[in-house]
């Protein structure tokens, strides 16, 4: 048996050894990046202190207090842990005017017959998928202002 040419083939007959040589170091600085990412994280986290995760319990639990005093929906009605009301509408009014900026200066990049993007489709669309979430937040910020939050401020 030994010296005969196998049979059958394999998956890995086709497999080029040379072209395996990326895998390795792409796997060290993936998990490198990973490191370093987690390293930064941690480090925000003790400048910010422990300030960040109490005001999360504070908002938490005045919401979950009200929820169970009024029942469901009652926190919608907590204003503990609301900014002023301008923050709401100064987010809420310049992400709507980049929004207004962005949709007709992407538009006319497109259409425009000597512009440096003249009918490249990918990059109209993508500019426009980048606006859907700065007139979610214009909307949310500016016409759903905490209205609701009639409550009492802490």
């Amino acid at each position: 048996m030994i010296g005969r040419p196998r049979n059958y083939r394999s998956f890995v007959d086709d497999v080029d050894p040379g072209a395996l040589h990326v895998f390795i170091p792409g796997a060290l600085a993936s998990g490198f990046l990973i490191s370093v990412a987690m390293l930064i994280g941690d480090a925000l986290r003790r400048i910010r202190g422990d300030a960040v995760s109490e005001r999360r319990i504070t908002i938490t639990s005045a919401a979950l207090a009200e929820e169970i005093r009024s029942g469901p929906g009652g926190a919608r009605s907590v204003a503990t842990g609301l900014r002023a009301r301008w923050v709401y509408g100064v987010v809420g009014g310049s992400s709507l005017g980049l929004a207004l900026a962005v949709i007709p200066g992407a538009t006319w990049n497109f259409l425009n017959p000597i512009g440096y993007i003249d009918h490249i489709g990918w990059i109209w669309a993508v500019s426009l998928l980048l606006v859907i979430p700065l007139v979610t937040v214009g909307r949310t910020r500016c016409v759903w202002l905490p209205s609701g939050c009639r409550g009492r401020r802490s």
